[in-house]
């Protein structure tokens, strides 16, 4: 897409940002096509850029979080702090967006949107790289911010349905109590999906979730053996997944797990496991994925070093198609596992 628009108007500015380009920086800048790299949060560091092209500079060197050239040397500035306050962040630009042609294989209203309350995890998995993009402290909007923006969603944009993509909802349970008290007394009726740890829900608050309009909770069960998910670092037990599922479904809300297969020790027994283990929890949907290995995480690296890279390509990132092999099973076996 860079090439194309260069192509057409060689005089554009183009500004790469988001997860890959923060991962990997230097390879997004070796395509002349890019023009600067926004590493990390960027709100405040595109201001800062906006603010000194527009004025004419031709030095970006004190603007933190930063990649741009100078001459055909790569230059990297100093990696910006994270921000403290989430809350002064705006709505995003709904108005410049056709709402209504917006969905999801999930949702059941045209008038649907997704929204992100939070930066920053806490956990370990070894499969995720968004500590890379948002580091390990977790950060969160007020209920009272979060309340404010969907406001704005509901009478502006007459939105039924939410999908909150955080890459965990309920580190807070206190904070999503409170939301939820100001989503019953808002009346809006919408309906909203959201992602959770089984070790982080308890009857009250999915109760209070279901109150304020809960609809779905996504799960990351990843496997039904214990040795696969100690190695992947999740922190949780099979134990905590089963009583999980029987809360929610308890509740009303309705539930998705999370299957990933391929880990190192992964077996056709073990893939069996994992299948009996799923139709014990019996949730109303399940995906089915492979390991991946993303730039960023610590599996990345250990895939690199022990050449885990089907084909020898580390730059090839898929979780439904076979690009890794951790296994001791052949790449023909384990590509057949998706389709079993």
């Amino acid at each position: 897409m860079a090439g194309g628009i260069k192509k057409s108007n060689p005089g554009i500015t183009i500004v790469a940002g988001g997860y890959h380009p923060t991962v990997v920086p230097s390879e997004v800048m070796s395509d002349r096509n890019f023009d600067f790299v926004v590493v990390g949060e960027g709100e405040d560091t595109i201001i800062e850029w906006l603010d000194a092209y527009e004025s004419g500079k031709d030095n970006f060197s004190s603007i933190d979080g930063l990649v741009h050239r100078k001459g055909d040397s790569i230059i990297q500035n100093r990696k910006r702090a994270l921000i403290e306050d989430v809350d002064h962040l705006p709505l995003p630009a709904y108005d410049l967006l056709r709402i209504d042609r917006y969905g999801s294989f999930v949702s059941t209203s045209s008038h649907f949107t997704t929204f992100i309350r939070s930066r920053g995890c806490p956990f370990n998995c070894i499969f995720c790289g968004v500590q890379e993009m948002f580091g390990r402290r977790y950060r969160c909007q007020s209920p009272g911010k979060t309340i404010s923006d969907i406001d704005i969603l509901a009478e502006k944009f007459h939105i039924k349905e939410i999908l909150f993509k955080d890459s965990d909802f309920l580190i807070d349970r206190s904070n999503v109590e409170k939301l939820c008290e100001l989503l019953v007394k808002r009346g809006y009726g919408i309906a909203w999906s959201c992602n959770a740890r089984v070790d982080g829900v308890n009857e009250q608050i999915l109760r209070s979730m279901k109150m304020a309009g809960c609809k779905s909770i996504t799960y990351g069960i990843e496997s039904g053996s214990q040795d696969i998910l100690d190695y992947l670092k999740k922190d949780i037990n099979l134990s905590q997944a089963v009583r999980a599922m029987e809360l929610t479904r308890k509740c009303g809300i309705r539930s998705t797990a999370n299957i990933i297969f391929g880990c190192p020790g992964e077996t056709m027994e073990s893939v069996e496991e994992t299948l009996k283990f799923v139709k014990k929890l019996d949730p109303d949907y399940a995906n089915f994925a492979y390991l991946a290995a993303f730039p960023g995480s610590q599996l990345y690296g250990e895939a690199l070093r022990k050449k885990w890279f089907i084909g020898d390509k580390p730059d090839s990132y898929d979780i439904e198609h076979l690009r890794i092999n951790a296994t001791g099973m052949t790449d023909e076996e384990l590509s057949k596992v998706l389709k079993y």
